[in-house]
């Protein structure tokens, strides 16, 4: 068993495939199958992380860096050639967790600048162009609106939903963009109010430059990176 709290903190590990334990990962992933917080926190680290590999690989993290990460995480130095291999998969991990918190802070500076539109306070999303988005047959209903534009000078989009529904229990509204459909790449989510509105904007990754079509989906949170053909809203 792993309580919510040791979950949050382990959440990095699923990131990177065979470098945790086979049994904390395995009640790590049994948490995370019944935990919708647990659940769009790991999807939001999976962008993030997914915008971080698509600048290239990561530098090797220096000695004085590994040994500071180890002596916060309170994490032992192992020794020997087994040790060695170790320290070079651990290194791997903790090097991409501290990329990851340090792209994920200032994805968050983003959104802060985003409640700012407009009041002088600081960088904004400046659009370009706007659009009316196509809603599905099933949200009938539901208003969308993308926008694309930049924010602090990198191309982005913004989505606005208007009178939509919540997703279903044990899901998530995800923003995908895309030049073939059947080649998307997961943006980040935009969660619904209580009064059914919703206003997001996310950065465009270099890898995704020229694509024009983008949709919001109702997917499942099980883990699966595909999307689902549920879609809400779209636009091209």
């Amino acid at each position: 068993m792993i309580d919510h709290e040791d979950a949050r903190l382990q959440l990095a590990d699923l990131i990177v495939p065979g470098l945790a334990d086979p049994t904390r990962s395995a009640a790590l992933r049994a948490h995370v199958a019944v935990c919708p917080d647990c659940q769009a926190e790991l999807a939001d680290l999976r962008y993030v992380d997914g915008l971080v590999r698509s600048g290239g690989p990561l530098p090797e993290p220096s000695p004085a860096l590994e040994a500071r990460i180890q002596e916060i995480t309170g994490t032992p130095r192992a020794t020997g050639r087994a040790g060695a291999l170790r320290r070079r998969a651990r290194s791997i991990t903790t090097w991409r967790v501290a990329t990851i918190g340090l792209a994920f802070a200032t994805a968050l500076a983003g959104v802060a600048a985003i409640t700012r539109e407009g009041d002088g306070g600081g960088p904004a999303f400046r659009p370009a162009h706007q659009q009316a988005m196509t809603t599905a047959v099933p949200y009938e209903g539901t208003v969308g609106t993308l926008a694309t534009g930049t924010l602090n000078g990198v191309p982005a989009v913004r989505i606005r939903l208007n009178h939509a529904p919540q997703p279903d229990t044990g899901s998530t509204f995800q923003v995908w963009i895309a030049q073939d459909p059947k080649d998307r790449i997961a943006l980040g989510t935009i969660q619904p109010d209580g009064s059914g509105n919703a206003s997001v904007v996310l950065p465009v990754p270099a890898s995704a430059k020229g694509y024009r079509r983008v949709w919001v989906t109702n997917e499942p949170n099980d883990g699966n990176p595909k999307w689902t053909t549920d879609w809400i809203v779209k636009a091209s």
